[in-house]
């Protein structure tokens, strides 16, 4: 698979990436640039990613090495109270978590969108490739990958 360019924005500079974050390490890309930040003139960041770092989440539990994955699905049972099979399917984005839980919590939408990069990190892949209420989202491994992201603030990005 040929390389993705996908897009990143931030209410601020990047200079260091932290593994503390809401998605851990990874940052949140599109293949457009877009703006969820209250920002007034946000960051827009471009990163060139091979297709082949990127695995999409509705394949995961159709892999022969899906078992590497009973531990994220562990925590999502923990998580959400529900059984291994609707765990599969939510890490999948086969089904969202608002559909399940009686008390949904968006905080724990950003839990399972961060256990699918993680997911993705323990098959051997940089970066997930699933769904939001904005449509496709890549959450891709940044740490220790800061000069990958190109500042294309300035307009870059539409050329």
């Amino acid at each position: 698979m040929d390389a993705l360019t996908l897009y990143h924005t931030s209410p601020e500079p990047i200079t260091h990436i932290r593994s503390d974050g809401l998605f851990g390490d990874s940052l949140c890309f599109a293949v457009r640039p877009y703006v969820m930040t209250a920002a007034a003139r946000p960051q827009v960041y471009r990163i060139d990613l091979p297709g082949d770092q990127i695995v999409e989440a509705s394949t995961f539990f159709y892999r022969d090495d899906c078992d590497k994955l009973a531990g994220i699905v562990a925590q999502v049972v923990e998580m959400v109270g529900c059984d291994e099979d609707a765990a599969e399917d939510l890490l999948s984005g086969r089904r969202a978590l608002v559909d399940m839980a009686e008390d949904f919590n968006p905080e724990q939408d950003f839990e399972i969108q961060r256990l699918q990069a993680e997911a993705a990190k323990v098959l051997g892949y940089r970066a997930v490739k699933t769904t939001d209420e904005q449509g496709s989202l890549y959450l891709v491994s940044m740490s220790g990958h800061e000069a990958d992201l190109i500042d294309v603030t300035n307009g870059e990005a539409d050329e």
